[in-house]
């Protein structure tokens, strides 16, 4: 697999059509901005945690809609702007199904992680954190390099790693959802884990090819910020939005890629 026509691919295959995906991720996150901002107005704590439950509910959908809207496009299906909103809700169960299943599949790695961040952090308290009067005193670099910190904090590296491999075996669900929606949850985050055994690190690969190109863009935002100030922020977050339909579409010819050697595996074995 090469990454370079993978990326290639997907200019290609998003050519004429870059506008529209661009459009669909901007309002994706339009709404989620709208929501999050709403949701500040709230004062009573239970209201609020029923507004956020029912944001969860839709916006998690809403995030299927628009890759699902991005492989139509990639596949030169007509798909509108607006069409990740009905996509989402048409396939509402089948998504919270997925996601409650990978959820399960990863509930050691959450735990572990949240373990280790929860050591570091009474370490930080303990001996860093005046109670008494909420001051945080400085801290030097001797200090932190103490043993139990040296455990904290690789225990937080390695409980970080194991989260981030075990997730990734789980990162095609939504693409095997779009191709097979009369699957459950538990055969879709399976046939993602048995597309992903091997496959892993080309993924981190891909992923990391536009790492650069984010680099980029926060040299611009920090050239930015001495200009134009605090307007800076919106025009590097627009330039990073720029790329995520790119990066989606990568990552669509990756899943197809693999789906393709899968199913000449299989036939070559029959």
């Amino acid at each position: 697999m090469i990454i370079s026509e993978l990326k290639k691919d997907a200019k290609i295959k998003l050519t004429g059509s870059y506008v529209k995906a661009l459009l669909i991720y901007l309002l994706y996150f339009v709404i989620i901005f709208l929501t999050t901002f709403l949701g500040i107005y709230i004062k009573n704590d239970l209201i609020y945690s029923i507004y956020q439950i029912i944001v969860l509910i839709f916006t998690v959908p809403f995030s299927f809609g628009v890759v699902a809207s991005i492989m139509k496009i990639t596949r030169n299906d007509d798909v509108g702007v607006i069409d990740f909103i009905k996509i989402g809700l048409k396939n509402i169960k089948g998504v919270w199904k997925t996601v409650g299943r990978t959820f399960l599949k990863l509930i050691i790695p959450i735990i572990l992680l949240t373990a280790s961040f929860v050591f570091l952090f009474a370490l930080f308290m303990q001996n860093f954190v005046d109670l008494s009067n909420s001051t945080i005193r400085t801290v030097t670099i001797s200090e932190l390099l103490t043993p139990n910190f040296i455990i904290a904090f690789i225990l937080v590296i390695v409980a970080t790693i194991y989260a981030i491999y075990k997730s990734l075996s789980y990162s095609l669900s939504y693409y095997i959802l779009f191709d097979n929606p009369e699957l459950d949850g538990k055969e879709i985050v399976e046939k993602s884990k048995k597309l992903m055994r091997n496959n892993k690190l080309n993924l981190v690969l891909l992923t990391l090819s536009f790492v650069i190109w984010y680099m980029v863009i926060y040299l611009i935002g920090t050239f930015l910020s001495y200009i134009l100030g605090s307007i800076s922020v919106i025009i590097t977050a627009f330039l990073s939005i720029l790329l995520v339909p790119y990066v989606t579409g990568a990552t669509i010819c990756f899943y197809e890629e693999l789906l393709s050697s899968s199913e000449n595996n299989n036939n070559n074995n029959k």
